[in-house]
């Protein structure tokens, strides 16, 4: 599951929960998460409801495409269909 986070200035209250809620399920579900885009603000309340610790850091993203390509690896295709 790819999480883009890219365009999203500030996180409230609720949508923070509703994401827990997804990244938890495909994670009960064997899914692997990747998280793009999420910086500063968006980043820093995510850590702080401990939602950034459900996913290693190696799968949090500056950039759209290079998620993608990730994700297509982790999914055993090895590049993008335009």
């Amino acid at each position: 599951m790819i999480v883009d986070l890219d365009e999203v200035p500030v996180l409230g209250i609720t949508s923070p929960l509703a994401l827990e809620n997804a990244i938890l399920e495909a994670i009960d579900a064997g899914r692997q998460v990747i998280v793009v885009g999420a910086t500063g603000k968006v980043k820093h309340r995510l850590e702080k409801l401990g939602i950034a610790g459900l996913i290693p850091g190696h799968h949090w993203m500056g950039d759209r495409l290079t998620a993608l390509q990730e994700g297509l690896t982790m999914a055993g295709r090895t590049h993008l269909i335009y």
